[in-house]
């Protein structure tokens, strides 16, 4: 939806690219019609702000409901000058909500009824008749609080230039701006510019999309197109039914690998020398944390087993992460985590489906590791390596009810003739993908961004241009999700053909 090109596609090519992908994501196994359902339980709220192109919110209402979301619509003042309350009401089916100490900003589901002040006849004491009272007033002076809690997905259309402005700067004063700094961090922010072309490429305003895409608000657009003051140039907000498109796809993704488990691994490995030496590497563990995060935010339960790293990692109930050191205590984490899924520990859990190990594991360890830290004369020269454990190969050739569905490696590499590297290497791990960091520049490193080559099983390279870690790490969740899904129809197929031939052998 980013590319502005995209406005000038004839309606009827965008339906049919939409379809086809809302289709391609209905999952490893699953129906679109089962994923499509899940827009039910669904509760959006739409910050309406005051652009010319709030006219175009009570179509976009009509869009989202008939997708099947649960919607409320909070609107600021300015926001009236070009589209009524009332026309909104009538679209989105709720009361419409501008002021922020207003009780009627609540939906009904989460009034609470009022509590009798029983505490004037059973002499309680002053705190609690504070408590009390104020607990009445609960639903007229905490409206930004319940609706942020009721909120499952955010959007703010149209996104203005001083409402953008705002919240990447983390002012509020009204309904809308309280509302939004309110939030959990796991709820999903989209937004939909709309402003003059000018205003969208002014300095302040590139920064202030900047930031807010690194807090992870998502946008949807701007077009190329005639905007209200006749220019024309990037700044028109997305069509209502684009937007609703692109919150559906989004919906969509959270189910696409539901019920999968995926084992990943981040970071660099440390390997000791003496207390205060070691052996390690750049890898600053970014590419593997957005892993987690994509394939999280894509519904699988991920094991994030973590080496060495300054980053954070990333915070969801579906993530479990399990800290570790050096590459041994990387390996034995590792097997631990799909043997123990397998059956052969004690304590069984669920089976893993997918193993990617995008750590930066060190080559070597010193031989001896020594208590104290010795003069550094004595060690020139003096330190014996050994080759550390292989945890990929280690994945990749465990036997048929342990290893996981689909292997996947990182290999940092500096040569130009990366795909025979790569062809070489897959042979010899015996993994199934192999994912090449081009890092022959040195960009790469505690970088947000990357320059990935994706070998696949059948031997096939893709070449993807440089982008951020978080959107190599979607390319390589959805393609992992095609990829289980394709097993999947294979395994139907043949248990199908199965059937098939014994039916026609009695």
């Amino acid at each position: 939806m980013n590319d502005a090109s995209s406005c000038f596609m004839s309606a009827n090519a965008k339906n049919s690219s939409q379809t086809k992908s809302l289709a391609q994501l209905a999952g490893a196994g699953k129906s679109i019609e089962k994923n499509i359902e899940k827009n039910t339980r669904k509760n959006l709220l739409l910050i309406v702000m005051g652009g010319i192109a709030a006219y175009k919110t009570p179509q976009l209402c009509r869009e989202l409901r008939w997708r099947g979301f649960n919607l409320r619509v909070v609107m600021t003042k300015n926001a009236s000058r070009f589209v009524s309350s009332e026309e909104l009401a009538r679209a989105s089916g709720q009361a419409v909500s501008e002021n922020l100490f207003a009780e009627q900003n609540l939906p009904q589901k989460l009034k609470k009824t009022p509590r009798q002040n029983t505490w004037q006849n059973s002499g309680q004491n002053t705190w609690q008749n504070t408590w009390q009272n104020t607990w009445q007033n609960h639903d007229e002076n905490m409206a930004h609080i319940e609706l942020a809690r009721w909120a499952h997905i955010v959007l703010i259309a149209p996104a203005t230039a001083n409402g953008l402005a705002r919240l990447a700067h983390g002012l509020c004063d009204d309904l809308g701006s309280t509302t939004l700094i309110a939030l959990k961090r796991e709820v999903p922010v989209f937004a939909a510019p709309a402003m003059n072309p000018q205003m969208w490429q002014n300095p302040a305003t590139r920064h202030n999309i900047a930031l807010l895409k690194e807090r992870e608000v998502k946008m949807i657009g701007p077009c190329i197109g005639l905007t209200a003051c006749g220019e024309v140039g990037l700044g028109r907000m997305s069509e209502p039914i684009e937007i609703a498109n692109e919150l559906e796809l989004a919906c969509l993704k959270e189910h696409l690998l539901e019920g999968v488990r995926i084992l990943i691994t981040a970071g660099a490995t440390i390997e000791p020398i003496d207390p205060v030496r070691y052996i390690s590497n750049k890898s600053s563990g970014r590419q593997g944390y957005a892993l987690a995060k994509a394939f999280a935010e894509r519904g699988a339960q991920v094991i994030l087993i973590a080496g060495a790293t300054l980053a954070q990692p990333p915070t969801s109930q579906r993530i479990k992460v399990i800290r570790t050191e050096s590459a041994a205590e990387m390996a034995r984490a590792s097997i631990d985590c799909l043997t123990s899924a397998s059956g052969q520990k004690a304590k069984k859990s669920e089976p893993v489906q997918v193993a990617i190990c995008a750590a930066a594991v060190a080559d070597f360890r010193p031989k001896k590791q020594f208590k104290l830290k010795p003069a550094k004369k004595t060690l020139a020269g003096k330190i014996d390596l050994l080759e550390n454990r292989d945890i990929l190969a280690e994945i990749a050739t465990l036997p048929k009810g342990v290893r996981p569905q689909i292997v996947i490696g990182f290999a940092a590499e500096t040569s130009y003739q990366i795909k025979e590297k790569l062809l070489a290497k897959q042979k010899t791990k015996k993994c199934d993908w192999l994912i090449a960091n081009d890092v022959l520049n040195d960009d790469v490193f505690n970088s947000e961004f990357n320059r990935v080559q994706i070998l696949d099983e059948k031997g096939r390279v893709e070449a993807l241009p440089r982008m951020t870690k978080l959107a190599v790490a979607g390319r390589i969740a959805d393609k992992v999700a095609e990829y289980l899904r394709d097993l999947e129809k294979l395994k139907k197929q043949k248990i199908e053909a199965k059937e098939k031939n014994s039916m026609m052998a009695t």
